[in-house]
């Protein structure tokens, strides 16, 4: 069921109004320690000392603080932020901003959402699919992405609209500065070998260069081939120029083949691509080094084609957060893009832009109930009965528990949770 997604802000200021506890208005003046409005801001003298000021525009958005002093005359308030002694921009005509009753700091009714979206997050899960995996025909086992959490389903690529710029599976590209070009005929991926290149002092600079005559290659988007480094190496230590350089993005652990997919710079100007160059992008990590690579192609994402692996051939080894292939589907799957349909945690809440996946009357009915126990007193104290009507909004919360969306048939959790 599609949820009508709502932003931090708007989820606070809903609580705000739960809570009869906000006032929301617009500067038409102010400075890092001041706001003025006259519109809003009608009070006596020092009648709103005390409360908390949040901005929601201007230069210093996003920032709390507390009125120190108001004066009627000027409807002048002066307010020191939470964090400091004076905001980081002064306040300006139209800013926006909410004003807070004591003892409801905005800062903590974030704390307040985020805090209810993590007790919901297990039993409201997103879906999300994830296709950052391929195949090996000898390794069944793959990790599982960290963001998901269960997979529903499993499918592998079976086609889609490519270009190989070049098999790499030869000794037929020309060498950089202290560089040795092989071929690899025992260890490679695909296509009988693998280039193999061995380094000595390279610092940054071009591995390997291989021509590739005229390819017209702007109708695609990626980039795909494998990889191998003797040495462990950092993200971006590689480039591949095609057109542009490309940085390899990925870490690279040691000796582990590694499918690397990029996005194509600018792919509507690649209409001629004449050379391909492996380049070191790293003044020491390349030095006394080995790299292999494989299977250099181009692929449209618009058209990839996937097929549904039955159940029987996959389970989740929860302890490990792995993927297995079992009876024989990994020969199946061989080195295809393998697609994962499943779930992740909602994510929580940074900024006041950011926007709520779970259902929002949950959040903010969960949240209020938070804000209003944070202030309740005992039974003698609790004169505002805040206690009795965080009880109310817990049973809201439940009702709207009654809507959260069922996992699809089949599902398999990851690790511990659920």
């Amino acid at each position: 069921m599609a949820i009508q997604s709502r932003t931090r802000k708007e989820l606070r200021q809903e609580i705000g109004r739960n809570l009869g506890a906000v006032v929301i208005g617009k500067a038409t003046s102010g400075s890092t320690t001041t706001l003025i409005d006259t519109q809003s801001l009608t009070g006596g003298d020092d009648d709103y000392n005390g409360k908390f000021i949040r901005l929601t525009s201007g230069n210093a958005s996003g920032e709390t603080g507390v009125i120190s002093d108001f004066v009627n005359s000027s409807s002048t308030a002066t307010i020191k932020p939470i964090n400091g002694t004076a905001f980081s921009g002064a306040i300006a005509d139209d800013d926006s901003y909410e004003m807070w009753d004591e003892g409801y700091n905005p800062d903590n009714i974030d704390a307040f959402i985020n805090d209810s979206i993590v007790q919901y997050s297990p039993r409201t899960l997103i879906s999300e699919e994830d296709t950052s995996l391929f195949g090996h025909i000898s390794r069944p086992e793959h990790s599982v992405p960290s963001n998901m959490v269960a997979i529903s389903e499993v499918y592998y690529r079976t086609s889609q609209d490519s270009e190989t710029l070049d098999d790499a599976n030869n000794d037929d590209w020309t060498a950089g500065t202290n560089v040795t070009i092989s071929k690899d005929a025992t260890d490679y991926r695909s296509g009988g070998g693998a280039l193999n290149i061995l380094t000595g002092d390279v610092g940054s600079q071009a591995l390997a260069t291989k021509t590739i005559g005229s390819v017209n290659i702007s109708n695609m988007d990626q980039v795909e081939f494998w990889v191998k480094s003797k040495n462990a190496l950092s993200a971006n230590s590689l480039t591949l120029t095609i057109g542009s350089a490309l940085n390899i993005n990925v870490a690279l652990s040691a000796r582990v083949w590694t499918k690397v997919v990029l996005n194509l710079s600018l792919p509507e100007n690649l209409t001629a691509v004449t050379s391909l160059i492996v380049s070191s992008a790293h003044a020491t990590e390349n030095d006394s080094n080995e790299i292999w690579i494989n299977d250099i192609r181009v692929v449209e994402t618009a058209t990839e084609k996937y097929e549904k692996l039955a159940p029987y051939c996959w389970r989740i080894d929860r302890e490990g957060g792995k993927l297995r292939f079992i009876n024989g589907c990994e020969t199946v799957v061989n080195n295809s893009k393998i697609k994962l349909v499943g779930y992740r945690i909602a994510s929580t809440l940074t900024t006041d832009a950011g926007t709520c996946e779970i259902n929002p009357t949950l959040i903010v009915s969960k949240a209020t109930a938070r804000a209003l126990i944070s202030q309740a007193g005992g039974r003698t104290t609790d004169l505002d009965e805040r206690r009795q009507l965080s009880q109310w909004w817990e049973s809201q919360s439940a009702l709207a528990e009654r809507s959260l969306p069922i996992l699809r048939p089949g599902t398999k959790m990851v690790g511990t949770t659920g």
